[in-house]
């Protein structure tokens, strides 16, 4: 059997999955970098910059957008803008999609 769904259908159902496995972030800070940083179980991710204006999201997170809902990069910024604006009062005009290895946990 073949299921139709709307975009904005797929779309509130991919930032319910943002909200369900990414909540109570903890927001976390550094000497060294001027982002604030969010983290969960010791993992960044993502982190905004001093101005509010970009995000970067971790990669893993799109890729998971990607493969179970289908969602193309503008429609994953969308997502992430409205899950970010929503839950963390954030709203970023540039959304980037990046790994946090060079960053030292240590000192977030």
């Amino acid at each position: 059997m073949k299921v139709i769904i709307t975009e904005s259908r797929l779309l509130d159902i991919a930032g319910k999955w943002l909200t369900q496995s990414y909540d109570n972030l903890t927001m976390a800070n550094t000497d060294y970098y001027e982002d604030d940083f969010f983290l969960k179980d010791g993992e960044i991710v993502f982190s905004v910059d001093k101005y509010g204006e970009a995000v970067t999201v971790y990669f893993e997170i799109r890729d998971l957008l990607l493969n179970m809902f289908g969602l193309e990069y503008g429609q994953m910024r969308k997502v992430v803008v409205d899950w970010l604006s929503k839950y963390y009062d954030t709203h970023p005009e540039r959304v980037y999609f990046g790994s946090f290895e060079h960053i030292d946990l240590d000192e977030v």
